[in-house]
């Protein structure tokens, strides 16, 4: 890392970076979520790096600042369990999608709900709705009977 005179100087700048990197600690063995530390993996870009062995059998090597905050608990097991239960699939649908996207409020929506949008036309409110990516329309009103 360079640093010019005037931050060495001043104490802008005590080190090259190695005093902001936390030390090396002796993590084989312990637990951080799913993964058991198995072995030290070295060092790269600054940071400590630990191999790890998931409950689901994978291995995989993870920085030590990472087990340490917590960010990291799993091989990745954990983020496509997390996401299967959150979908709430219905033939392929993501209703969990859905329901989001019903309280979402556009700024270009003036009916203020997904899907409902005003015929230019003839004036009124026409509906319609997307499942398993088709566009399937749902009729026309003369008001907006949702509000």
């Amino acid at each position: 890392m360079d640093a010019s005179l005037h931050q060495l100087q001043a104490g802008y700048r005590k080190s090259c970076g190695c005093l902001t990197r936390p030390a090396l600690k002796d993590l084989i063995g312990q637990r951080f979520g799913k993964l058991v530390v198995t072995d030290y993996a070295g060092k790269e870009n600054g940071m400590h790096h630990w191999k790890c062995l998931c409950d689901c059998g994978n291995e995989t090597i993870v920085g030590q600042t990472l087990l340490l905050s917590g960010k990291t608990k799993s091989c990745g097991c954990m983020r496509s369990e997390t996401a299967r239960n959150h979908l709430k699939l219905a033939e392929g649908t993501s209703v969990r999608q859905l329901e989001l996207n019903g309280k979402r409020r556009y700024s270009t929506n003036t009916s203020g709900h997904t899907g409902v949008y005003p015929q230019r036309k003839t004036g009124r409110w026409a509906s319609q709705i997307v499942f398993k990516g088709r566009t399937y329309y749902l009729g026309a009103y003369e008001k907006s009977r949702m509000r």
